[in-house]
């Protein structure tokens, strides 16, 4: 419910901002992180029918927008996001082939993000700073950032 209230805010936002207004829309398109399952899907599209019932509405993982955006469109190709989290996408043949990975939270795969990043620079400092792993600048440069 929060969440689908914060889409509302955020899309009532964009169009107060360009000084658009809802019925001049004819689709609305969600790049959502975490939207992976027919379920997720149906829930996205379900809340744009109640709250904007004259548009059109698709809803895709974010990394289908990354993807077209970066193409111009074509659904061919591959991305890879890290930041918060990190997932993979490859492409093929228009869309009808498509290749996944990671995507899956910080337990279970989203290994080359900001936090498993971060965490392995604190690791390797921890062992640095304790004899158990090789000296390197890395260790200084924490402790100057966080003592």
């Amino acid at each position: 419910e929060q969440a689908a209230n914060s889409l509302v805010i955020a899309v009532e936002n964009s169009l107060k901002e360009s000084k658009a207004d809802i019925k001049d829309a004819q689709c609305i398109v969600l790049g959502m992180s975490g939207c992976d399952t027919p379920a997720d899907v149906e829930f996205w599209l379900s809340v744009c029918a109640s709250k904007f019932p004259s548009c059109k509405a698709m809803v895709e993982n974010d990394s289908v927008i990354a993807l077209c955006s970066g193409t111009g469109g074509k659904m061919e190709g591959v991305v890879v996001i890290s930041g918060t989290g990190s997932i993979g996408l490859g492409v093929a043949g228009g869309g009808a082939q498509r290749v996944r990975v990671g995507g899956m939270g910080p337990l279970l795969g989203d290994s080359g993000n900001g936090y498993s990043m971060g965490l392995a620079a604190l690791k390797a400092a921890a062992r640095a700073s304790d004899g158990r792993g090789e000296e390197s600048p890395l260790l200084a440069m924490i402790l100057d950032k966080y003592q």
